[in-house]
């Protein structure tokens, strides 16, 4: 079973490092969206908004709907979590939604969609934290804890698990090479067969007839569009080595031992078998991409991995209703920011952290050479 403390749901539930009981959580319902599908809702033919195309106007909702890092919230340059893809604590504002009916039932499972599934197993402290009041302190004492939001997946309503599109995964080595990824992909696709079920099943006991056609044609069509799994700088078995010893008096044997070092993970596409009426766990254009970070000096054993990844495929698995493989896209992602803390001794003057994307898509190039 998995632990409730290592699913992070950034929006809207608040991030709190309270468990919720099962007996406080509130009853399965369909989104408001399904019942206003039979009200009459006006058209809005006056608002400028409603005056442009469909197209653009989900274009309008996409952008300011968007999982963002909040700007009054930002994390402190020196925070071992802070990157320059995440400067701070993430949030989504959703007041558009309230502003009329015709804008709400439009963009109403956007931040759903648009909300990263967040998956914590890698290293403590590259989790946000929370202050709380010490159990056994003076009145007004306060402690620093590692975030612990007590989210499971049934915490969600289950139309809200339907529609998530993205899942990112953060792993120490040892959990990733000992089946972690393998094992958080069963048991998402387990709550997503039962949270369709759930859905099935209320749209069915309800008197509303369009309900049926509402969750066939907005909540069971949609499957998980990208995978990411990530390892940052101190999630390496290796990452404490020092790398000037590779140049120095080490063995090369030895040295190749301490080197940065990663196996093939197993395809996300082979985990899990597509069984008669059940939903798809991934979106025929899935994609697979790995984020991998470490410290600038080891920074040319990462590029070793990354040219080794390029020749990688993942192959669908028996009953798969993917065809093609997952390949390389062609594309390596670069970036490098400055951490204000030296956590190795051997770190000097250089706190430099490097970090490197490879996506892996259908029908990409592989360790083809790209051609213009």
């Amino acid at each position: 079973m998995w632990k409730e403390e290592e699913v992070v749901w950034p929006w809207p539930w608040a991030q709190t490092p309270q468990g919720v009981r099962n007996g406080d959580l509130p009853p399965q319902a369909l989104p408001l969206a399904a019942k206003l599908q039979t009200h009459h809702v006006h058209s809005q033919e006056q608002s400028p908004l409603f005056r442009l195309s469909p197209e653009i106007r989900e274009y309008i909702y996409r952008m300011v709907l968007q999982t963002e890092c909040h700007p009054a919230k930002p994390y402190p340059p020196g925070a071992h979590i802070f990157r320059p893809s995440l400067t701070g604590r993430l949030h989504a504002d959703t007041a558009l939604l309230r502003t009329c009916w015709s804008i709400y039932l439009e963009a109403w499972a956007l931040p759903s969609m648009l909300t990263t599934l967040i998956i914590h197993q890698g290293s403590a402290h590259d989790r946000p934290r929370y202050t709380k009041r010490k159990r056994f302190g003076r009145p007004g004492e306060h402690e620093r804890l590692h975030l612990r939001p007590g989210k499971r997946f049934f915490h969600l309503q289950a139309w809200q698990l339907l529609l998530v599109q993205r899942v990112e995964m953060r792993f120490q080595q040892i959990s990733l090479e000992g089946g972690g990824m393998e094992n958080w992909i069963r048991h998402i696709n387990g709550a997503r067969q039962q949270a369709n079920e759930t859905v099935q099943h209320l749209a069915l006991t309800d008197a509303d007839a369009g309900l049926k056609e509402f969750v066939d044609r907005n909540l069971s069509t949609t499957g998980i569009r990208e995978l990411v799994v990530r390892m940052n700088r101190c999630d390496w078995w290796t990452w404490t080595f020092d790398p000037r010893n590779a140049k120095a008096d080490l063995a090369e044997a030895a040295a190749h031992s301490q080197a940065l070092r990663l196996e093939k993970p197993p395809s996300p596409l082979s985990v899990v078998g597509h069984e008669a009426n059940a939903l798809p766990l991934f979106s025929h254009d899935f994609a697979f991409k790995l984020e991998l970070e470490t410290f600038a000096q080891k920074a040319a054993q990462l590029g070793r991995i990354i040219d080794l990844a390029k020749h990688w495929e993942f192959q669908p698995g028996d009953n798969s209703t993917h065809q093609q493989p997952l390949l390389w896209d062609g594309q390596v992602g670069v970036e490098s920011w400055t951490s204000c803390n030296s956590e190795c001794r051997w770190q000097v003057d250089n706190t430099r952290v490097e970090e490197r994307t490879i996506k892996f898509v259908p029908g990409g190039t592989g360790g083809r050479r790209m051609t213009n």
